[in-house]
C-alpha cells in the first residue's frame, strides 16, 4: 500500500491518504508518500529537485543541488514552452535524470 500526505508529514502505516491513482493538487504543497507492506514502511522519503530552464538540478560534479534548481511541492503553473528536468534526491544520493517538455 501507498499513503501520502500534502501537508509535507511523513506518511505512516496508519496516517496519510492512500493512493489509488494520480492526485490533484490545486495550489502549492508538500507532497510525501511511502509504501507499506505488513505495517512496515518499505520504502525511502526522497526530495524531488526540478529545473524549468532545462538545467540539470544537481550541481555538476556535485552532490549538491544546482543554484536553479526547486524542490517539488505540488502542482505549478508553466507558461510558453521549455524543458523539465527532474531528479529525487536522498541524502549524498541522486536518482537518474528525467526530463519532459512544456
Amino acid at each position: 500500500m501507498i499513503r501520502f500526505t500534502l501537508d509535507g508529514s511523513e506518511p505512516t502505516s496508519d496516517q496519510g491518504q492512500i493512493y489509488q491513482g494520480p492526485v490533484k493538487v490545486a495550489r502549492t504543497r508538500v507532497v510525501r508518500a511511502a509504501a507499506f507492506a505488513e505495517g512496515r514502511r518499505t520504502s525511502i522519503l526522497a526530495t524531488l529537485y526540478f529545473t524549468i530552464d532545462g538545467a540539470d538540478p544537481r550541481e555538476s560534479g556535485s552532490s549538491k543541488p544546482s543554484d536553479h534548481a526547486k524542490t517539488f511541492q505540488g502542482a505549478m503553473p508553466l507558461a510558453g514552452s521549455g524543458i523539465v528536468k527532474v531528479r529525487a534526491r536522498l541524502g549524498e544520493t541522486w536518482s537518474a535524470l528525467v526530463e519532459t517538455t512544456f
